[in-house]
């Protein structure tokens, strides 16, 4: 069983409710929106009216004195949200006395046919060959103990997830009955119109159904036209058909039928085993997960131990380190989401798995999962890869009789060594914890390879209304102003040597510049991949941005007031000696020596009249140089100026080929550089950039301050 995330779970409940399969009209011809895989066909029509119908292997057997059969066909009540139709028929009531319905309070008795109503009872005429009657069935029901709020039936007057139901007959067996033993009630279910009945589910309403063949196993997933599932159906069966092939445990069915539950309902868990041979999982489960559903759920059809008190940790813990290790094998997922879901494990140091009140939160999920794994890990090396856990599970699959610790002990030191037994023993009867290991060992010892990602963070950069400056991570916490965003590229490396698929999440901290975003994608072995991320400030004065898990996937950052005064050094025009009206490029350079960010105004002037400003952002501790032009009328001998540093210039007896018009470039940065340039940023812009904008003023006299 899948705990849904969040749910607060303490031990492993068998759910009543059980999801089903939806179904096409008979006969009707099923049209796939995509082709299928290889191998993985849609339910060819035929095969519809089985899907209507089942018997307990008891009612084939054929009707021994002793059992009383009710067959019962359901179907979905579009007028009474909440509750299917059942039309009940007895058979073989011979020898039965005081037969009546055990009208209880999800039955609501609509009609009958043998039967006397006595008051709020009825019971059978004894004279009708084969009772019946018709009612309505309460199916939704809820939870909010073991397995978190939700639902684990449903239906919705479109469709209906439920388990098969039991038939709500009471009865007092006869002598000859008597005589036979314990009368046996015995039901069959059809279902009436669109529908699927398993010995584990029972779904009501339209559907699809696909199958594919792995080897001596036959898989099929059911697909409700409700549900909308986050993978396509097909990628979903080739998961599953590889894990049965790949998960040597023994317990194969000739069929295992999956059933897609649709979230149009909130539902407890993320799906669970329904008996021997079925399972639903919701349909937002993924594949690319080391929680992957479909194959926990897989796993727990393929299992048959009869487990004691000490060994009852092992059905989830076998599902959950499975789903895991396949998921790996299959390149779903890196071996980092691989390690880090056995590292959740280690948490556990005071959990004894073999006595239960030791437990905590998911201890057989996560220290199950973490012991099978270093077993498995251990077999592998101990007996030089010849045998692996899959060898020991098979032994207890096949014992006869309850397997307690002992017993799982001594089938791992039959396929290993003395040794790794005793860890075995060690491992579930004390609070011994072991740990995860490399993914070099891994590779070696389980003799494939696997995908090794690496994520870093490049090229920071702040970006304001109208400018872009570079930053540099070394030290101290990233520096931005007010007003301006934290622009990154979070970059994807494959240091492994086979392709394989990553899911990361980019996220930032605090709570008030929470910002959460998961990328995913396929690498082949040695290449990269960039991916940007874009982060407003808001209100927080601090945060931290972190991708992946990698100390160089983590930036801090820190929102400063800016600098306002900053240092003029020099400045020069050119050409020095020009026409009257012509225009000369005034160049000026400019340093920050300060240890936060500056934003600046500076003013431009001719002769200590104010004709423009330039705005310099630039980064703590840095020198840039600003370029714009400015046009000279008067002749004879001016003063251009920026801020409160001048040069002269000659107006005259000359013949200039300066264009005289206005225009401003970007600044040419000469202090301390960032690693790489972001996009929109100029070749001379390597440490920061500049917003330069200029207003002339041709009516304001004298010479302008820093501002």
């Amino acid at each position: 069983m899948e705990r849904r995330p969040g749910s607060r779970v303490l031990l492993a409940v068998f759910v009543v409710g059980i999801l089903a399969s939806a179904a096409l009209p008979a006969g009707a011809a099923i049209r796939p929106s995509e082709q299928p895989l290889s191998g993985v066909d849609q339910q060819p029509p035929a095969t519809a009216a089985a899907d209507r119908q089942w018997s307990s292997p008891v009612a084939t057997t054929g009707q021994a004195e002793n059992e009383l059969h009710v067959e019962m066909e359901l179907s979905v009540a579009p007028d009474n949200t909440g509750t299917i139709t059942v039309e009940a028929t007895v058979r073989n009531p011979d020898d039965v006395v005081l037969l009546g319905i055990d009208s209880r309070e999800a039955v609501t008795v609509l009609e009958t046919e043998g039967f006397e109503r006595r008051g709020d009872e009825y019971r059978w005429d004894g004279r009708t060959d084969r009772p019946s009657f018709t009612y309505h069935l309460a199916v939704n029901e809820s939870t909010d103990a073991f397995l978190g709020a939700g639902v684990t039936a449903a239906d919705t007057g479109e469709w209906a997830i439920l388990s098969p139901p039991r038939a709500p007959v009471s009865y007092a067996p006869g002598v000859t009955r008597i005589r036979h033993g314990q009368t046996a009630v015995v039901e069959s279910y059809t279902v009436a119109g669109e529908g699927v009945v398993t010995d584990g589910f029972v779904y009501l309403g339209p559907y699809r159904s696909y199958e594919t063949w792995a080897g001596d196993q036959t898989i099929r997933l059911v697909v409700p036209l409700a549900a909308a599932m986050a993978d396509d159906p097909r990628r979903v069966l080739e998961t599953l058909t590889n894990a049965s092939r790949e998960i040597r445990i023994g317990g194969r069915d000739e069929t295992v039928t999956g059933l897609v539950a649709p979230s149009t309902v909130d539902w407890a868990i993320s799906g669970t085993a329904t008996g021997p041979r079925t399972f639903w999982v919701r349909d937002s489960a993924r594949v690319r997960t080391a929680g992957n559903v479909w194959i926990h759920e897989y796993v727990h059809t393929r299992e048959s131990i009869a487990t004691g008190r000490s060994m009852a940790w092992l059905t989830e813990a076998l599902a959950t380190y499975y789903a895991a290790e396949a998921s790996l094998r299959q390149r779903l997922i890196g071996f980092d989401e691989f390690r880090s879901t056995l590292e959740q494990g280690t948490t556990h140091t005071s959990v004894r798995l073999a006595n239960r009140s030791t437990w905590n939160y998911e201890s057989d999920y996560q220290k199950g999962a973490l012991v099978l794994g270093r077993l498995d890990l251990r077999i592998r090396a101990a007996s030089d890869g010849d045998h692996t856990l899959a060898d020991a599970i098979r032994r207890l699959q096949r014992h006869d009789g309850t397997v307690d610790a002992e017993t799982f002990a001594r089938a791992v030191a039959n396929v290993s060594s003395p040794g790794v037994g005793e860890a075995a023993r060690r491992y579930v009867t004390t609070t011994a914890t072991p740990e995860p290991w490399t993914q070099s060992v891994h590779e070696r010892r389980f003799g494939y390879e696997t995908a090794r990602f690496e994520y870093e963070f490049r090229n920071p950069r702040a970006v304001g209304p109208n400018w872009t400056r570079n930053l540099t991570a070394e030290g101290s916490p990233l520096q931005l102003l007010p007003g301006e965003r934290l622009v990154v590229d979070g970059v994807v490396r494959n240091d492994g040597d086979a392709p394989g698929e990553y899911d990361v999440t980019f996220r930032t901290t605090p709570r008030e510049a929470a910002d959460r975003r998961r990328v995913s994608g396929y690498l082949p072995a040695g290449w990269t991949w960039t991916h940007p991320f874009d982060v407003s400030v808001g209100s927080t004065n601090r945060f931290v941005a972190v991708f992946g898990n990698n100390p160089t996937a983590q930036l801090s950052v820190a929102v400063v007031e800016p600098v306002r005064n900053v240092t003029v050094e020099s400045v020069s025009v050119t050409p020095q000696s020009v026409d009257p009206g012509a225009t000369v490029s005034v160049t000026a350079t400019i340093n920050n020596p300060a240890e936060r960010p500056a934003r600046a105004t500076m003013p431009i002037t001719v002769d200590g009249r104010r004709v423009g400003t330039v705005i310099v952002v630039l980064g703590s501790d840095s020198t840039t140089e600003v370029t714009t032009t400015v046009t000279l009328d008067a002749a004879g001998s001016s003063e251009v100026g920026v801020g409160e540093t001048r040069t002269a210039v000659r107006v005259g007896t000359v013949t200039s080929t300066t264009t005289p018009t206005e225009t401003f470039s970007e600044p040419r940065t000469t202090g301390p550089s960032g690693q790489g340039s972001g996009p929109g940023l100029g070749a001379g812009a390597a440490g920061l950039a500049i917003w330069l904008a200029a207003a002339l003023l041709s009516t304001r006299d004298g010479v302008g301050d820093c501002e």
